[in-house]
């Protein structure tokens, strides 16, 4: 193995850290923001710094975390085979009615990708893809059959 070279040591040290943990925790979280600001950084950071880095990311995720289990409500996920199945029926029939630019647009938006993202992909302005988005909902509104509409919006509700 090559050495490493004397400046990025702490980053190394992180990286080894990462490595050798089992699963994606608060910890692991905290290495990787104290490697990205590392890199921010241009590499510059001392030991302590460093150490400050990983404390407070890790400070950070347990924060979030708590007021996740506190203000979020606590769902099991459910395998239901029969809505599974309702669900892809559904999309195929969607499907066949929507233009494939807009399914694309659709995809990127459910995706959570920003207008600026989209516009892009597509090449052109983020205010283009609202209004994109706009017609497509129009579109796919008045193709659907009432039934197929209704059905959509009741699974998407829940």
């Amino acid at each position: 193995m090559a050495t490493v070279p004397p400046e990025w040591e702490a980053y190394a040290r992180l990286q080894t850290e990462v490595a050798r943990s089992s699963k994606a925790d608060n910890r692991v979280e905290a290495l990787e923001a104290a490697m990205n600001k590392l890199l921010d950084a241009g590499n510059s950071l001392d030991e302590q710094a460093v150490t400050t880095a990983t404390k407070t990311a890790a400070r950070r995720n347990r924060h979030r975390s708590v007021l996740r289990h506190r203000h979020l409500p606590r769902e099991e996920p459910t395998n239901n085979p029969v809505s599974e199945i309702e669900a892809r029926s559904l999309c195929a029939q969607v499907e066949t009615v929507i233009k494939p630019d807009d399914l694309r647009v659709f995809t990127s938006v459910a995706a959570g990708q920003s207008h600026r993202q989209i516009a892009s992909a597509f090449g052109c302005t983020p205010t283009a893809i609202g209004v994109r988005i706009l017609r497509a909902r129009r579109n796919v509104k008045a193709a659907l059959p009432a039934q197929l509409l209704a059905e959509l919006t009741e699974m998407l509700a829940a």
